[in-house]
């Protein structure tokens, strides 16, 4: 990955030091400096030096927002560095962030910035058995995913899909507007899922072990995580009558006794098959309200099977 050594000026004296040449412009002084971020001392990579440049401080851009939790983009085309640290929503190297949610007759418009990062080129060229690890360098192509709103209580409020044309390497920000015909405005929790491309690796059969009171719609495979009260849930689904369909189904966490400590909608387009034809699997990922991790069982509910014509 290619690192670019950007500066910052503080008014710092500084005396004593190697001496480097950047162009023919500018004379700078190598020096060892010890960084303290947010009152804990953090080591400088090797890869980063700080200079002196006229008496000033320059300390590498990238290093300190890094460490801010920030992100750094160059466009060698247009000279501009951006730095951002509101880039919430993170998936396999694809970030989300500075939503802004409006209500309109119509429904919602949601805008916000996508960032795409060299960690997300690098796990899809080192993903086994990938047919993305083809990407050439350079290449343009669409990058994205779907956003998921969740209300207060952890109802599914909506989502929309969101996708920008980016070039197949280093660091990009990309701006973006969408509609929607859900009012999103009041969300409390957003997500981001089905982003694309991803890295896949080498596949397995999922476990399809729980099924609802009618043995349409089974769930496997169950994984769940907490975030900032809430719960990430990932998974497998399969709909077991032949066509294409319109899902909502309601999945119940219950504790070692069988009580309920919390749900998760998931509203998905699926596509099923009879078992006698063979299972129909998707990956599903969804929200709920509440830390979910500690349950011992899950309940499927069916709410609504829609056929899609």
């Amino acid at each position: 990955m290619k690192k670019f050594i950007l500066g910052l000026v503080s008014g710092v004296i500084i005396a004593g030091g190697s001496v480097v040449y950047a162009s023919d412009s500018i004379e700078a002084l190598l020096f060892s400096a010890k960084y303290e971020i947010n009152g804990e001392q953090v080591e400088l990579p090797n890869e980063y030096q700080t200079l002196n440049v006229d008496g000033h401080a320059y300390v590498p851009i990238r290093f300190v927002a890094e460490s801010l939790d920030s992100f750094v983009t160059y466009d060698d085309n247009t000279k501009r560095i951006s730095i951002d640290n509101k880039f919430d929503l993170n998936k396999n190297g694809i970030r989300v962030g500075q939503l802004n949610v409006e209500s309109n007759e119509n429904g919602s418009t949601v805008k916000g910035k996508l960032y795409v990062g060299q960690d997300f080129w690098d796990n899809i060229v080192s993903s086994p058995s990938n047919p993305n690890a083809m990407i050439d360098p350079g290449i343009k192509l669409d990058v994205g995913g779907n956003l998921l709103f969740f209300d207060g209580k952890g109802h599914y409020l909506g989502e929309v899909p969101v996708s920008k044309e980016v070039i197949a390497k280093g660091e990009q920000i990309r701006g973006f507007e969408v509609t929607s015909n859900d009012n999103l405005s009041n969300y409390e929790y957003v997500m981001l899922a089905k982003e694309f491309p991803q890295p896949r690796a080498l596949p397995a059969p999922p476990d399809i072990g729980t099924y609802d009171s009618t043995g349409q719609v089974g769930v496997g495979g169950i994984e769940v995580r907490e975030d900032n009260g809430f719960s990430v849930i990932n998974g497998h689904i399969s709909l077991q009558v032949d066509g294409n369909y319109q899902t909502h189904i309601t999945l119940t966490f219950l504790d070692e006794i069988g009580m309920e400590i919390g749900t998760a909608e998931l509203v998905s387009d699926l596509h099923g098959s009879n078992p006698e034809n063979g299972l129909s699997i998707s990956k599903f990922e969804t929200a709920g309200k509440g830390d979910l991790t500690d349950y011992k069982q899950v309940k499927v509910t069916i709410n609504s099977l829609t056929p899609i014509n």
